[in-house]
């Protein structure tokens, strides 16, 4: 009997999916993490724009290219969301984790290919919209404004 019951829902389900028009939905990716990284390879990069989410984890520093699924010697990456879209960025910091939304994403390495910088492009309509963002930055992820 419960052969039976599990095998006429197989059936089921692959019947109802048989009016689906192939392509017609975009088939959201998770995003490609490796020990708490968002990974910065071409599928990682894909999953990150299909998802909407990054992940970033800084508790241990310096963090190198290769976390972020980087080979040797990259020159990093610039991730922009699609059109109309944002990205989810989570960064775990030593003094907690910090969320935010941007529609662009900057890798660059420094020496030793570590990671140097992770720019997050977010649009304020005024400038001055943005300092309470940059002062919770500061605060949160002990940044040092220059």
């Amino acid at each position: 009997m419960k052969f039976r019951l599990i095998l006429t829902f197989l059936v089921a389900a692959l019947l109802s999916a048989c009016g689906v028009v192939p392509g017609t939905d975009p088939i959201e990716k998770e995003a490609i993490v490796a020990n708490g990284n968002s990974q910065f390879t071409p599928e990682g990069i894909d999953a990150i724009k299909s998802s909407g989410t990054a992940f970033f984890d800084f508790t241990k520093r310096p963090v190198g290219m290769s976390a972020l699924g980087f080979p040797a010697g990259s020159d990093g990456a610039l991730v922009a969301a699609d059109s109309g879209k944002l990205i989810d960025v989570s960064m775990t910091a030593p003094n907690g984790v910090v969320e935010m939304s941007t529609d662009t994403i900057r890798i660059r390495p420094g020496a030793d290919n570590m990671v140097d910088h992770v720019d997050i492009f977010v649009n304020y309509p005024d400038a001055q919209d943005a300092n309470r963002e940059i002062k919770r930055a500061a605060d949160e992820l002990g940044f040092v404004i220059l």
